[in-house]
């Protein structure tokens, strides 16, 4: 609890009042030649999906808490409704997401189940993503082994003392990209 309230301090000292990230129109510019789409960003928080095994479900709600405060995060246990197609709500969400967190601990590495499609689905996602762009961003709970798929990935351990200086730093970075990115027809 100490550390996601340290955490929680960073983020509001970083990300306060910071609303430039919402895409709020698409402006169409006809020049001589061509036309050009230019999407504007400003005033949204970075959307994150948190991907997470069953037995790490209490940090991960920790997570979520802490984040709230400075991006909109995305965790199963609080986003889908009674009713709800659990399987096309996180595939959905992680198709709207900017960012992937997935929390990496002993469970994951040998476990079956939904939180192995997560990664699948999370990789095929930054498949489509230009190079130099970050979507997955491993956060290891444990000292367990990274599953291979991500062993490509720069990962943070929550057990580092500035661990959450490094998360901060690729979501300026992800908002930056959102910032750059024009899209040209």
């Amino acid at each position: 609890t100490i550390i996601f309230e340290k955490m929680l301090k960073i983020f509001e000292e970083h990300f306060e009042g910071n609303k430039k990230l919402q895409p709020i129109a698409v402006i169409q510019q006809k020049e001589k030649k061509r036309s050009k789409k230019k999407t504007i960003m400003t005033g949204r928080r970075l959307k994150v999906f948190i991907s997470y095994a069953n037995e790490d479900e209490k940090r991960a709600r920790d997570i979520y808490r802490t984040l709230e405060k400075c991006v909109e995060p995305w965790l199963d246990k609080e986003k889908i409704l009674p009713g709800e197609d659990w399987e096309m709500a996180i595939s959905k969400a992680i198709d709207e997401s900017d960012l992937m967190l997935i929390l990496i601990s002993k469970h994951v590495l040998y476990k079956e189940g939904f939180i192995q499609k997560e990664i699948r689905l999370a990789h095929e996602r930054m498949m489509q993503k230009p190079d130099g762009d970050i979507f997955i961003v491993p956060l290891r709970l444990d000292d367990g082994l990274l599953p291979a798929s991500l062993n490509k990935l720069q990962w943070v351990s929550i057990t580092d003392e500035d661990w959450n200086n490094k998360l901060i730093r690729s979501f300026k970075r992800k908002a930056e990209i959102l910032k750059e990115r024009l899209v040209n027809i």
